[in-house]
């Protein structure tokens, strides 16, 4: 994966696990120096809420010469997480992540923290609730189809007021037909059709730059590839042009509706 993502021109941010031996060991042993040295630097964070506690401590190190192959690899960071329960049950957590760019601890706990959200908010409610990794749809486009449903049927439970959970939403819906049918109702409608006379303020100061430069500009047509749009301000170009036809013409009132 990491091979892929650098020869695209990206970087990454990989999460390492003891099954990848030989650099988890490597990861373990350059932290292990760093914090013998006492001069480590970390970005640390605390949060409460669902009655807990939680605080997260982000440190990189940069990798050693002697290391395991691993493509573009420049860097390790760790995030040490502790989290307290309002029992007073405390857990303790310790992730290690291969970088292939330096960055500071802060940018590094953001990018792995946006990653869980990924995580979470998505692939998790996938896996369980619509137990997308159990499919064994093989053939031809149904594998793309059904992960497209999938996502679909997952943002309209989510797009619904109810604070019920994904999962009891989606039982709901099997259940009963009328809040089966309140879930399409809920969903946020989205102008999809700009009207044809709003301008955004850029696009305005745009036109009127190009005006004040020139008396009359010609845009290709975008309906048709043999004809042309000519623009123009009538009083500052009177005396460069002459009317000799002017053909009345109707706006379309669904673009236009009548003012009421």
């Amino acid at each position: 994966m990491a091979e892929g993502v650098r020869a695209a021109g990206a970087h990454c941010a990989l999460k390492l696990k003891a099954n990848n031996g030989p650099l988890f060991a490597c990861a373990l042993q350059a932290f292990a120096q760093a914090d013998a040295s006492g001069a480590l630097a970390f970005h640390e964070t605390n949060e409460q809420g669902h009655d807990r506690f939680e605080r997260r401590r982000a440190s990189i190190v940069a990798s050693p010469k002697r290391r395991a192959a691993f493509p573009g690899l420049v860097a390790f960071g760790r995030i040490e997480s502790e989290r307290r329960a309002a029992k007073g049950e405390t857990k303790t957590f310790t992730h290690y992540v291969a970088l292939s760019k330096p960055m500071p601890p802060k940018t590094m706990m953001e990018t792995m923290r946006s990653h869980w959200g990924v995580e979470n908010n998505l692939h998790w409610p996938l896996d369980v609730v619509f137990n997308e990794d159990d499919a064994r749809t093989r053939n031809n486009h149904a594998p793309q189809n059904l992960s497209f449903i999938r996502r679909m049927s997952l943002d309209i439970l989510k797009a619904h007021a109810d604070n019920r959970s994904v999962a009891r939403k989606m039982k709901l819906a099997g259940w009963k037909k009328e809040f089966l049918f309140e879930l399409f109702v809920h969903m946020p409608r989205r102008q999809t059709r700009r009207r044809a006379n709003a301008v955004s303020a850029g696009q305005q100061a745009f036109g009127d730059d190009l005006l004040r430069r020139h008396r009359f500009v010609a845009i290709p047509s975008a309906v048709s590839t043999h004809s042309w749009n000519l623009i123009f301000d009538p009083l500052k170009a009177a005396s460069f042009y002459s009317l000799d036809f002017q053909e009345p013409f109707a706006l379309d009132t669904r673009l236009h509706p009548p003012a009421s």
